[in-house]
């Protein structure tokens, strides 16, 4: 009998709810502001992030000669002196960017590291991929540009998101003098 007695109470309070929320009118829904698209590596992006690395840090970084024999770009007999900046966004392992101290080298490293595994991308000011190697407990190997594409993307966009956001921008170019 006790189930019975609430069940009709319990119905009305169901039914007048239902006509209480249909009769109250309801405000659109509020607009969610545009995302920001997230930058593009360009030119000046990558300007920046140069010009930190090379003026901003200390020398004194390298690279182990197995992976720089590997991308090609020192003869694997010693360490490639580096200039080098880490990422503030170390949610995944610790993200870098370097480059070589010989100031007629036009290379660009952008590099991955966790416990037990390095990924190394090289580039130039044009973040176009080169190469790209794999370092972890089974050595360090040449990876195809294919296999590497998809990890470079996400590393560019990691270094455009913090040289846009925490960078300045380049000077405008002095006009050259006329003559």
């Amino acid at each position: 009998m006790r189930i019975i007695a609430l069940l009709p109470a319990f119905a009305l309070i169901a039914f007048s709810a239902v006509f209480a929320s249909a009769a109250e009118p309801k405000a659109p829904p509020a607009k969610k502001a545009a995302a920001k698209p997230a930058p593009k590596m360009n030119a000046e992006l990558m300007g920046r992030l140069l010009k930190y690395v090379r003026t901003e840090n200390e020398k004194g970084s390298s690279m182990a000669p197995s992976i720089c024999k590997i991308l090609d770009i020192c003869d694997g007999t010693s360490e490639l002196a580096l200039q080098t900046a880490i990422s503030d966004d170390r949610s995944d392992g610790e993200h870098h960017i370097g480059v070589p101290l010989d100031p007629k080298s036009k290379d660009v490293l952008f590099w991955w590291t966790r416990p037990g595994k390095h990924v190394v991308y090289l580039t130039d000011k044009t973040a176009k991929l080169r190469a790209a190697a794999e370092d972890d407990e089974s050595g360090t190997r040449l990876i195809t540009n294919e296999k590497a594409e998809p990890g470079f993307q996400v590393e560019l966009a990691r270094l455009a998101k913090e040289a846009s956001e925490q960078l300045p921008p380049l000077e405008p170019a002095a006009p050259a003098p006329k003559k």
